[in-house]
């Protein structure tokens, strides 16, 4: 109990940090917010009550301390202005009351070309830009009823020959309330060091005295600034409203989930998230959510299937999409193994 309440303690202290900033689109690796798990993703990104899958991994790290199987998955979308985004997660129970897990997150583009003030059609080479996040998580059930993790991430991005590198700790809290099966999650995600672009092309040819033809140009190098990480608060609440014997009304083959998030990010207003996960016999599930107080976000809507290849192995096929305002839509797709 005492370790309990250090971490509690601890979380509360870096939600604190977190709520201090309020500055609106001033944070780097802005790639680290695009949501990933089309499961998650159908009912309005929420999951951190729930987080019973691989893709805990990005949603809550404690939830796979809950996890009785092996699981690897991949997300893959096509995000808006042909950007294209992807994630891989692989979570190993260990036995007991603990696993671990290893996640990568990618961001790329198609290469575009570069323009100079003094050639605005184009220079004729051309530059790309990429993003990518490896994290590593630990989680343990501390009691039947409250589990915690933590992920440990290295965070990179890249556009043409300039280059950022940060860290970042994600925390998570998981309380099973044993009242009518509601189930709580508390999330901090991306607390770390600021990140700063540096590279080559950053040099510039620079004349102390341009009124001297005899000083020839020296090297400078243009300073970048530092910029923090898009931190962010969930506190998520789930109940299972058809279900097992803790549900308000119980049924052996449906499960009707329900799901709320309130979100406090460190560089926009916060928003609140709505979600709900129809299943048959665990096999077959329709989703639906809504995105409250977002720019252009509104309703999503999901389907899955998991599929048994033995006993012990599953294949788990999910779709989701979301309304994207004046971008129309976006569609997510997940694969994954449980065995």
């Amino acid at each position: 109990m005492k370790r309990l309440t250090i971490i509690i303690t601890l979380i509360l202290f870096l939600v604190f940090q977190g709520l201090a900033f309020n500055k609106v689109g001033t944070t780097a690796a802005q790639f680290l917010k695009i949501e990933v798990g089309a499961r998650a993703l159908g009912m309005g990104g929420c999951f951190g009550a729930i987080a019973n899958d691989a893709s805990a991994l990005y949603w809550n790290p404690a939830g796979i301390a809950q996890l009785d199987f092996y699981e690897v998955t991949f997300t893959h979308t096509r995000w808006i202005a042909d950007i294209s985004t992807g994630f891989v997660g692989a979570a190993v129970p260990l036995g007991g009351t603990n696993a671990i897990g290893i996640q990568v997150k990618y961001l790329t583009m198609d290469e575009m070309e570069q323009t100079t003030i003094d050639q605005p059609k184009g220079t004729g080479l051309t530059f790309a830009a990429q993003d990518f996040a490896l994290g590593v998580t630990y989680a343990r059930a501390m009691t039947n009823f409250v589990h915690f993790g933590i992920t440990a991430k290295m965070i990179h991005q890249q556009i043409w020959n300039e280059k950022a590198t940060g860290y970042a700790i994600d925390l998570g809290l998981m309380l099973n309330t044993g009242i009518r099966g509601i189930k709580l999650g508390m999330i901090m995600t991306n607390f770390g060091t600021d990140m700063k672009l540096d590279g080559r092309d950053l040099i510039r040819g620079y004349d102390q005295m341009p009124d001297s033809k005899l000083n020839p140009d020296t090297e400078a190098k243009l300073s970048t600034e530092a910029w923090p990480l898009p931190t962010n608060l969930r506190i998520s609440i789930a109940s299972d409203i058809i279900g097992g014997a803790e549900s308000l009304m119980q049924s052996s083959k449906t499960r009707l989930t329900a799901i709320a998030e309130l979100m406090h990010p460190n560089d926009n207003p916060e928003h609140y998230n709505f979600g709900m996960e129809f299943a048959y016999n665990e096999m077959f599930f329709l989703r639906g959510g809504y995105r409250g107080n977002t720019d252009e976000e509104g309703l999503t809507a999901g389907a899955g299937l998991r599929l048994p290849l033995s006993a012990r192995t599953r294949v788990v096929i999910d779709f989701a999409y979301a309304d994207f305002g004046i971008f129309n839509n976006v569609q997510h797709f997940t694969v994954g193994i449980q065995f």
